[in-house]
């Protein structure tokens, strides 16, 4: 399936400097890699507006040790545009695909022994391991009846993300929340960050 870059292009429009912007904003390589992935899973090729972008920052035909978080974000709204008739069947398979990694045997052995509160406690050193430039805070957990919760925060330039782009990073959370055997577990946006800043409240039943 393939349409028109809708959400790719508004992205590139909306960039202060275009594909040069946020660029102390990076991503570890294999983020890339395994985005370009799942876009030829799709039937994609990157569009015309990335490929030179996609060309440099792989020289090798694997990409180098960090990369421009903007790319990464285009690639994925490029696979998203290309293989998705709408915003959420996107989100889906985003989650699909986080569950399957975490059927792996490193993660199968990883998540026997971490509850989904210890999970999220260690989401932002995790989040440091893979990213420069933008931070990810968690607060404690609480209890809500028979719900824990809690909220995060996101900090990063105004800009950086579109609001599918915090979508997908959201819908990978939760599904590492429900490997790590949580039920019921759901991921809101909050509406009252300061720019530069997305919040989350994310809860599971106990």
């Amino acid at each position: 399936m393939t349409t028109r870059p809708r959400r790719l292009n508004a992205y590139l429009e909306a960039l202060p400097d275009g594909m040069r912007s946020f660029p102390k904003c990076q991503v570890r390589g294999e983020v890339l890699d395994s985005t370009l992935e799942w876009l030829a899973e799709v039937d994609g090729q990157p569009s015309p507006a990335l490929r030179d972008w996609v060309r440099s920052h792989r020289p090798l035909g694997r990409a180098m040790e960090w990369v421009p978080e903007v790319l990464l974000n285009s690639v994925f709204l490029d696979v998203a545009d290309q293989g998705y008739p709408s915003d959420q069947s996107c989100l889906d398979d985003v989650y699909r695909r986080q569950r399957e990694v975490y059927k792996t045997t490193f993660y199968r052995a990883l998540l026997m022994v971490l509850s989904p509160t210890l999970l999220t406690m260690g989401a932002a050193d995790r989040w440091k391991a893979y990213r420069r430039g933008t931070e990810l805070k968690v607060d404690k957990w609480d209890k809500a009846g028979a719900s824990r919760v809690t909220t995060a925060t996101l900090i990063h330039p105004p800009g950086l993300y579109t609001t599918l782009n915090v979508a997908s990073l959201a819908q990978a959370l939760v599904a590492a929340i429900d490997a790590a055997g949580a039920r019921d577990a759901r991921l809101e946006l909050l509406r009252d960050g300061a720019p530069g800043e997305t919040r989350f409240r994310l809860l599971y039943s106990a």
